[in-house]
């Protein structure tokens, strides 16, 4: 009996879509078509992660000169290769080391803050701030090109770690 209602009621929506006029879909007919090939993406220059003979690492953004300027993510080496390559894989490499520097530089700026809570001034040197801030909180700096040195300017201790020329 149930089978028979449901008949009915599929034959009442057939009628009312006929009467309505809602068009039946078309079902393809014959074998299926291939589609176009896609055109080839152009060549992209691929960059090694690693530091092997004859790679040369992109530029930072903002350049580093003999005047010391603040640390920034991008600094170090590692990661920069990785952002060159581009794609998926390049970014989220990049991205992995974008944040490892951020955080490291971010604690020294931390550590900073707690030496002056402690000892109630800055470091008064760069050789004092390497000693007490980096050695005495046992932390380890990401590399830098071989040029390129880390430093502390004392007259500007809230700048913190900073960059420039050897």
């Amino acid at each position: 009996m149930t089978s028979l209602i449901r008949s009915a009621h599929l034959a009442g929506f057939v009628l009312a879509a006929l009467i309505i006029g809602c068009d039946t879909p078309k079902l393809p007919s014959g074998p299926p078509q291939a589609a176009a090939p896609a055109p080839a993406p152009p060549p992209v220059e691929t960059a090694t992660v690693n530091n092997s003979p004859g790679t040369d690492l992109p530029q930072i953004a903002e350049p580093v000169t003999d005047d010391p300027r603040p640390v920034t993510p991008d600094d170090p080496i590692k990661g920069r290769r990785s952002k060159r390559a581009g794609g998926y894989l390049g970014a989220t490499a990049h991205a992995r080391f974008w944040a490892e520097h951020k955080i490291v530089f971010d604690q020294v700026k931390y550590n900073l803050g707690l030496y002056m809570a402690m000892e109630g001034d800055f470091p008064k040197s760069n050789e004092e701030f390497f000693e007490k801030i980096i050695k005495g909180y046992q932390m380890k700096l990401p590399e830098l090109e071989p040029e390129h040195e880390y430093c502390y300017v004392p007259e500007e201790p809230e700048a913190g770690l900073q960059i420039r020329l050897k």
